[in-house]
């Protein structure tokens, strides 16, 4: 899948804004309209209990977000401002760093929210009627964090390199994709609660796998590879992040 890409040191600022705020506004329109319609299924088609258990797996799985966005907006500023100082060699280092901050994290969230579901459902208040729709939300929907996680960071990257209607593509895709799972899972198999996570977790890796590619060229701005972890840099990043995360947190 390829996207024009812009050129932020000498495309005309009118003309940068418009494609990036309409993409920005197309994609967050589309995650609130799947949340709405997404309700809609649960609700006329599983349920209250339904409805009330991902309500209340929803904190958790906002706070795992945050610690993403907290990377990669911290990992991003200063991709940019590399980028703004023509240091891609630079850019690319702090783009790894914050790659390889997010997988470590990831991964021990995986390992928490796969086998330790019940443990969070409690931690949550899940009674005895709603703790098995919250743990089966749980541990389906955290099976893909990894994924999840990255569609964030590759998402704020693709704007990073002038990408940002590639961003919007993946965004909606997602949408679509859940929804359609969505009807297929809940409204055709029965799959209630079990179907909503597991639609949100497949339509979210696919999107991984279009997002990848991007990060994999050698001729890329930025892309995955071999590097040495900086600890200076990731403290940086980290401080750079915490005011999102904590607006996001609130």
């Amino acid at each position: 899948m390829k996207a024009k890409e812009l050129d932020l040191l000498h495309d005309k600022v009118p003309y940068l804004f418009r494609n990036f705020a309409i993409p920005g506004i197309l994609s967050s329109l589309s995650m609130c309209l799947y949340g709405i319609i997404n309700g809609l299924i649960l609700g006329r088609y599983v349920g209250s209990n339904a409805m009330a258990a991902v309500n209340m797996a929803s904190p958790i799985f906002n706070i795992i977000s945050c610690i993403a966005i907290l990377i990669a907006i911290g990992g991003n500023t200063l991709v940019g401002i590399s980028l703004g100082e023509k240091d891609h060699k630079k850019a690319n280092h702090h783009f790894n760093n914050a790659v390889t901050a997010l997988f470590v994290i990831a991964l021990v969230i995986w390992v928490v929210v796969v086998f330790f579901p019940s443990s969070l459902a409690q931690a949550v208040g899940a009674n005895d009627v709603l703790l098995p729709y919250v743990k089966s939300y749980i541990q389906t929907f955290g099976f893909f964090i990894i994924p999840v996680l990255f569609n964030i960071i590759f998402g704020m990257s693709l704007q990073s390199i002038g990408k940002p209607q590639l961003y919007m593509i993946g965004s909606m895709l997602t949408m679509a994709l859940n929804i359609i799972l969505d009807l297929l899972f809940i409204c055709v198999f029965n799959w209630g609660v079990f179907g909503a996570a597991l639609a949100s977790g497949i339509s979210a890796s696919i999107v991984f796998f279009i997002f990848l590619p991007h990060f994999m060229r050698k001729d890329g701005i930025l892309k995955i590879g071999k590097y040495k972890f900086n600890w200076k840099a990731f403290m940086q990043m980290a401080y750079n992040g915490s005011s999102r995360q904590l607006h996001n947190s609130a």
